[in-house]
């Protein structure tokens, strides 16, 4: 397992990277939720969001405390690191894990996919994905704009790429939720299947949503 600090100067938000994760469970007998997925409809021409998926899977609990493991013991060791972090959220290892929750999602995006560039709530802490399947070139993108350009939804639209994760099989990144988080999914070449895994602090007016779903 390789797992590294993006330490970019242009990169404004804490960013983990990691690939060759050996113990990531699959998901069990996955199905894909239409009604569910109609959360990512959307009246703008420019959103693509109608080519992803939501699926269910039978191991959910399994997959949520195995990304709850990954959290604490890889990840967040590196977010408490960063001064850009701490700048965001002062508060120790021993803390954000301790008052901490999160969930996984399986989805599936399709070719023709595309996230707008946007930035998480700020009630959610972090947010990451983990590929399930080879999807080169396709991973998250990272971006901070372009003032001499009007800013657009994708690259090239008044954004500047400064960061792309990795997306082979097993591989991927989580990063900090900040004031400038800036990040999007390009028009994806090939299908992906991943694991969003979305965290927000336990004890907040939040914290019931995220209790609920992670069973």
């Amino acid at each position: 397992m390789n797992v590294t600090r993006v330490n970019k100067l242009e990169v404004n938000n804490t960013i983990v990277d990691f690939a060759n994760i050996g113990d990531v469970p699959m998901p069990i007998n996955p199905r894909w939720d239409t009604e569910e997925s109609k959360i990512y409809d959307s009246q703008y021409a420019y959103d693509r969001s109608q080519f992803r998926k939501i699926g269910l899977f039978d191991n959910k609990k399994e997959v949520n405390d195995w990304a709850r493991n990954f959290m604490h013991t890889h990840i967040f060791p590196k977010f408490v690191e960063d001064w850009r972090f701490n700048n965001a959220y002062p508060c120790s290892l021993a803390f954000l894990k301790d008052n901490s929750i999160m969930n996984v999602t399986l989805l599936r995006d399709s070719v023709g996919f595309g996230q707008p560039i946007h930035s998480d709530p700020q009630f959610h802490i972090f947010a990451g994905a983990i590929h399930l399947q080879d999807s080169p070139n396709n991973g998250t993108i990272f971006a901070r704009r372009n003032y001499q350009q009007h800013a657009g939804s994708y690259l090239n639209e008044g954004w500047e790429m400064t960061h792309r994760s990795p997306s082979d099989k097993f591989s991927g990144s989580v990063w900090a939720t900040m004031a400038d988080s800036h990040h999007g999914v390009d028009i994806v070449t090939s299908e992906r299947l991943i694991y969003l895994i979305i965290g927000a602090w336990e004890h907040s007016i939040f914290g019931d949503k995220f209790v609920i779903v992670n069973t």
